[in-house]
């Protein structure tokens, strides 16, 4: 049996494995104060890390995911909701380690469009060569209501933390796909 290490009422945990062996568990657990707290910690010879944070904001959606990415650093997804107006938006954001988690750079905006009325889910991230990360998310943008089709987007996110420009990967996807990146001989492929 394995201890959890996330707190009390922690919820949308994800595991990711390592290329060495080792496993990372991620969870939202409720801040201190208020709000919600992204912690990981990973699992190696046997037991979990002391927890690490990513990112504390007033809500966490979207199964947020930490990845090991090919240059030794971690990546992290994961969505948010802002109030406009009279109507929510959820956005994308991701962010990357180079320290093995202890700090992390300034999270930014995956999804081009800002503010629009519908929402975006299940947002993945996977390693690309050079540590270079890709993001995926199924997006609404262009839906009115309940009406209009959802998209499969992606885009990349460098070294560096910037996000080049998003992408249609598939521009008519079922709003409750589940998305799997993996990499196959040198190529990722995504399965919803």
């Amino acid at each position: 049996d394995l201890n959890n290490p996330g707190a009390a009422r922690s919820s949308q945990a994800n595991l990711s494995p390592i290329k060495d062996g080792r496993l990372i568990l991620i969870w939202v657990e409720p801040a201190k104060e208020s709000g919600k707290t992204l912690k990981f910690s990973i699992y190696d010879s046997g037991k979990w890390s002391e927890p690490s944070s990513v990112v504390s904001l007033p809500d966490i959606y979207d199964l947020p995911k930490v990845v090991a990415l090919n240059d030794g650093a971690f990546g992290s997804v994961w969505g948010t909701v802002t109030k406009v107006k009279d109507h929510s938006s959820n956005e994308v954001y991701v962010s990357r380690s180079t320290d093995g988690g202890q700090t992390w750079s300034e999270p930014v905006q995956a999804n081009s469009d800002k503010h629009v009325k519908t929402a975006r889910y299940n947002a993945y991230i996977a390693p690309l060569d050079d540590g270079k990360t890709a993001i995926f998310w199924s997006d609404a943008r262009n839906r009115i209501k309940s009406k209009g089709t959802q998209y499969l987007m992606g885009a990349v996110m460098n070294t560096d933390g910037t996000v080049g420009p998003d992408f249609a990967v598939d521009n008519d996807i079922c709003s409750c796909c589940q998305l799997l990146p993996t990499c196959y001989k040198d190529k990722l492929y995504i399965t919803y």
